[in-house]
């Protein structure tokens, strides 16, 4: 690697971190970040800032989230979800008795 002034090399260091990016891909990320608008090159920079202050991953249901509470693993919805399942349950189990007395 040619020898690039120490703000490159931690640039190109920093991005050798993500995975499947090589020291070829990371210097040509690292130059088309410095070839772009200060502007546009921040907007990359408060993306990452935000995602990695706002997203989380959430253990109930394994998806990643924004929401303190995803709706969907409430209590109520929770409790809305079992009763359906046992509401299809019943209709099967109504359903095959019928086409057995058939």
């Amino acid at each position: 690697m040619p020898a690039y002034q120490a703000a490159v090399e931690n640039l190109v260091a920093q991005l050798t971190r993500l995975p499947g990016v090589g020291t070829r891909t990371a210097q040509r990320l690292a130059f088309h970040l410095m070839r772009t608008q200060k502007d546009e090159a921040l907007q990359l920079a408060h993306a990452i800032e935000v995602v990695k202050e706002r997203v989380r991953f959430c253990r109930e249901c394994g998806n990643w989230t924004e929401d303190e509470a995803r709706a969907e693993n409430s209590p109520i919805v929770r409790q809305l979800r079992e009763l359906y399942a046992r509401g299809m349950a019943e209709f099967q189990e109504r359903r095959q008795a019928e086409q057995q007395g058939s």
